[in-house]
């Protein structure tokens, strides 16, 4: 015992001199050679490098570095989809674990995916599957290569499994010097890192640790120390509430007892593991326990209970694939039977075990078993080969509890104990900072203790001082709404004086030339409009203070909308002399924003700035990016008679009017509306202003507003349209806009629209918002729209109102004029609105009329709508011309386009049996082109001329062969068609009969 203690000593000395106390970092050397088949698996050699201190600490350095920059938020996202993936893999391997054929096609299966995660799962299943099948070479193979992608992926649970899963298949072939190394390493990863207190798969890994530890001490007779990680790893199952686990622990603290003789104890503990057994339905504890408790019955030499015990135990595992462990019932049985003298029951148990335990190669149970054979060699007195027997029985002995090893062992014991010492330093002087961190709080407590007692007394002070001057601003808000109602009382008796005033002058004076009465009315009009507009204003105020108002957020492109509103107040500013200039720094941002806001926005401060702007003077209309992140700029400035410092912090105020203004009066609740309504989309509004120079309007508005969920696209969402497409395309465009807009395919089969705008960006904009869905041409003014029209017969034409040579108002009227282009509907779009502009437009034909900035999704509603009718429309034609003939053609409805209609017809009813009839033929009795013809005939029947021909013929001769008995030659050559077989080939594919079945149905 003495040499023992001081080898171990020895041992315990040159560890410390040359490594890191505690710290198992294996370096894994893969079994890669290939073996001969005859060798002896014991000659393998497994080389573990550990490394020495400097590299480690460093390692350890770098690592804690690296986890404490990591992001936690991202760090749990990678965890949780680690652990679904490890979920989905480990179920696919489950249901393949008894294959190994399906096991490596998995594996080749992850290694062309180069899917290491998944490689890893399928060594570990395959280092099982070899194991249970004592193919232990191969198991340990499949570990290692388990334990080095492990180490790779730095996955910590994965490691702890993989060294207990090496240390299990070195103790299955009796290296327990190995087995002892592994399980301490996988202790060590455990304790340090898994979580391995807390229930869990970190505290499942431990507790297979603990048991493999205690295996090995009980294999080599240290059995105190093997009850102390038993009862450690019984104290985690309770914990973990786990049948299995705790029935291996009672059946391994029942085997310490039955080795040191105490057989009540160990009797109790073995039920204890049979119990839990059943509960969990385990054959292979069942059997086990029952092969523990044959042995209890043997050593009381009650045989017969002892082999009644081990029969149950063989039959039970007699088909379960892990011969290691059903090598104890069959040498138990082998062994009662020798001590029962039933001689040839022995010998066919002892030589079944000899082969299987040769097969798997166990020198465990190659002890036990040739010392059985030497008892019976003893027994039979053949002493020759008893002593044969005994001396293999002392060789395979001796490699198990061999000095070395047990060494070893103890080498590796002690490392962890150091390894544990060093980490109960560390968790004292944890403790200890936290002692000093708990006097730091305690101090920190009273501290702020004290301030809260100041800071509640500065409260109650406050509280007292707001009091005073809430009495003071309830005084004030009683005189702000007495100021109110007197201002508004004004601002609603101004117009009401003016209005009956003239209304009376109207009614009492009957010698007034038309003249004055056109004057007052004019007033009376103006006067009115002022007060709907102030009510309408008030309203909106009424609705944005009480917070009922559900606003209509849309989700667009804010730089063409805002171009467009500016467009609109262009020619309001054209009126008074003033050049209105729009700028934008970017070229296009999708903004969440409310349209109504921003027309009321943009229509308040550009309505001030050209009512105080001097004629000859200009306004300038810029966007920009906001100084903050994620926000655009609006300035709006003019250059009039600027307001005063005085002024400025009053301008935003309800019904504040300066009185050093000199324009004409306004209602003093406009730019209060309006920062309401900036604020209502969490934007700002700044003011700088000068007098003499001007004023300059800044509102900034955020483009994204996080808080709305479901914000309506300002684009029609089936148009399948981003914002990315949007700029690609306008880029595309503006290109294009310098050099010739129609340059495109126009044999497509979707239909033309032709855009007239005289504004460029305006142009650019709807083209690329339509050009999804249609066709689209564009004219710069009316004149190159009606030639391009003229040219091209478009399906639906969209035009501004206000347009250089010749105006949108002249063009739908030369359009409804000409007989080619009367049948295309019209939308205007303009930025005058007014009642008159608007009933103007409709008197020339326009089908729409929609007001600059426009809705987006209006103008797709309204193209398909007016696009459906003309397919009704269409219909209707078709219908009309079926029931056409050569006596009815000069009785045409009065209508352009069905007269038209009746005008081809009737040609065509002329010269049927012409064979020159065709397109062109009828081009040029039109005077068109066959082109212009074509999409004439497509825009009001839906068919080209060439169809609408054969379809005029062959309703022709449907007519006549319901209406008379002449052959079917005959009539097919009356309708033009000169050959009979192509007739009725094509008469039955337009009806769906032939054309004798059809003259027999209805002659």
């Amino acid at each position: 015992m003495n040499r023992i203690n001081a080898q171990v000593n020895n041992i315990f000395e040159k560890r410390r001199k040359n490594y890191l106390p505690g710290l198992l970092l294996p370096k894994i050397f893969q079994y890669r050679e290939k073996t001969r088949p005859n060798t002896c698996l014991f000659a393998m050699k497994i080389r573990i490098n550990r490394y020495k201190a400097p590299t480690s600490l460093a390692i350890l350095v770098v690592l804690l570095i690296i986890g404490f920059f990591c992001d936690c938020s991202d760090a749990q996202k990678q965890l949780q989809q680690a652990e679904a993936n490890r979920k989905e893999i480990s179920a696919v391997l489950y249901r393949n674990r008894y294959s190994e054929d399906s096991l490596k096609l998995l594996l080749k299966q992850y290694i062309d995916e180069e899917n290491d995660f998944a490689v890893m799962l399928v060594y570990k299943q395959l280092g099982v599957f070899m194991r249970e099948n004592s193919r232990f070479t191969e198991a340990i193979n499949n570990h290692q290569e388990e334990l080095a992608l492990a180490m790779k992926l730095n996955d910590t649970i994965e490691i702890v499994q993989a060294y207990n899963n090496l240390g299990t298949d070195f103790r299955r072939i009796g290296s327990h010097g190995e087995a002892s190394d592994y399980h301490y390493q996988a202790l060590d990863y455990a304790e340090a890192y898994s979580q391995a207190h807390v229930p869990g798969v970190g505290m499942k890994n431990r507790v297979v640790s603990l048991n493999g530890i205690g295996n090995v001490s009980l294999t080599l007779g240290y059995y105190d120390h093997a009850e102390k990680y038993f009862r450690m790893a019984l104290e985690d199952e309770l914990k973990l509430k786990s049948n299995i686990g705790q029935a291996i622990n009672y059946a391994n603290i029942g085997a310490i007892f039955e080795e040191r003789g105490q057989l009540d104890s160990a009797h109790a503990y073995y039920n204890k593991s049979l119990e839990h057994n059943r509960i969990a339905k385990s054959d292979m504890g069942i059997g086990l326990c029952l092969i523990h408790l044959g042995k209890l019955y043997e050593r009381e030499q009650k045989y017969e209970k002892a082999k009644d015990e081990y029969i149950q135990a063989y039959d039970l595992m007699h088909q379960i694939s892990d011969r290691w462990h059903w090598l104890e019932a069959c040498i138990s049985i082998a062994r009662i039977n020798l001590l029962d003298n039933n001689i040839s029951e022995f010998e066919h148990y002892i030589s079944l075990a000899e082969q299987t335990a040769n097969e798997i190669k166990s020198p465990e149970h190659l002890a036990e078993i040739y010392l059985l054979k030497h008892d019976f060699d003893v027994s039979t007195q053949d002493f020759k080969k008893a002593l044969e027997h005994y001396q293999l029985q002392s060789l395979m002995r001796d490699s198990v509890q061999g000095l070395q090893k047990t060494n070893r062992f103890i080498d590796v014991r002690l490392s962890y104990e150091q390894n544990k010492n060093i980490r109960n330093i560390q968790r004292i002087e944890a403790e200890n900072k936290s002692k000093q961190r708990s006097t730091h709080l305690t101090l920190y407590f009273t501290l702020a203790l004290s301030l809260v007692g100041i800071i509640i007394t500065a409260l109650l002070y406050y509280a007292y001082r707001q009091r005073v001057r809430s009495n003071k601003a309830l005084k004030q808000l009683e005189q702000t709404r007495s100021v109110f109602f007197t201002n508004i009382t004004h601002e609603f008796r101004t117009p009401l004086t003016v209005i009956k005033g003239f209304n009376d002058l109207l009614m009492s004076s009957k010698h007034l030339s038309e003249k004055e009465k056109h004057v007052y009315r004019s007033a009376i009009d103006r006067q009115s409009n002022y007060l709907l507009n102030l009510v309408n204003q008030l309203l909106d105020i009424a609705k944005l203070k009480s917070g009922k108002e559900a606003p209509n957020w849309k989700r667009g492109d804010i730089i063409s909308y805002l171009r467009m509103s500016a467009e609109t107040f262009k020619l309001f500013a054209k009126e008074k002399d003033v050049n209105l200039i729009f700028y934008s720094v970017i070229e296009s941002q999708e903004m969440d924003f409310i349209p109504f806001y921003i027309d009321k926005i943009i229509g308040n401060l550009l309505s001030n700035a050209i009512k105080h702007t001097k004629e000859g003077d200009k306004i300038d209309f810029i966007v920009v990016e906001g100084q903050r992140s994620g926000t655009i700029k609006i300035k709006i400035m003019d250059t009039g008679d600027g307001i005063p410092k005085s002024d400025l912090k009053r301008i935003f105020e309800m019904f504040y009017q300066s009185e050093n203004s000199q324009s004409e009066s306004g209602s003093g609740i406009g730019l209060a509306f309006t920062k309401m309504m900036v604020e209502k989309m969490k934007g700002e509004i700044e003011v700088d202003s000068e007098l003499g120079i001007g004023s300059s309007f800044i509102v900034t508005l955020p483009i994204k507003n996080n808080r709305l969920t479901n914000i309506e696209p300002l684009l029609e969402q089936k148009s399948s349209f981003s914002l990315l497409k949007l700029k690609q395309r306008v880029g595309a465009i503006d290109t294009d806009l310098e050099t010739d807009d129609n340059e495109e395919d126009i044999t497509k089969e979707q239909p033309i629209i032709l855009i007239v705008e005289d504004n460029k960006d305006v142009s650019t904009y709807i083209k690329t918002i339509l050009s999804d869905k249609y066709r689209v041409l564009v004219a710069r003014n009316g004149q190159e729209g009606l030639e391009l029209a003229k040219n091209h017969i478009p399906d639906l034409v969209v035009t501004d109102v206000m347009m250089p040579v010749m105006d949108g108002t002249q063009l739908c009227c030369e359009m409804k004029d000409n007989i080619m282009l009367n049948h295309i509907p019209i939308i205007m779009l303009t930025a005058k609105s007014s009642d008159e502009d608007r009933i103007k437009g409709l008197r020339c034909g326009a089908e729409a009329y929609i007001k600059k900035p426009f809705d987006t999704e209006e103008l797709f509603i309204t193209i398909h709508n007016i696009l459906e009718s003309r397919k009704t429309l269409i219909e209707k034609f078709m219908e009309s011309a079926n029931n056409i003939t050569t006596d009815t053609v000069n009785r045409a409805e009065s209508e352009a386009n069905l007269k038209y209609l009746h005008t081809i017809t009737g040609i065509i009813l002329t010269e049927i049996q012409n064979p020159d009839l065709n397109t062109a033929y009828l081009a040029e009795r039109m005077s068109v082109s066959t082109s212009q013809l074509n999409r004439k005939m497509n825009g009001i029947t839906g068919k080209s001329t060439l169809s609408y021909i054969l379809h005029v013929k062959l309703n022709k001769a449907k007519k006549m062969l319901q209406e008379t008995s002449l052959p079917m030659s005959e009539v097919a050559h009356e309708c033009g068609f000169y050959d009979a077989n192509y007739f009725s080939r094509i008469f039955k594919k337009e009806f769906g009969i032939s054309p004798s079945q059809f003259q027999k149905i209805h002659v």
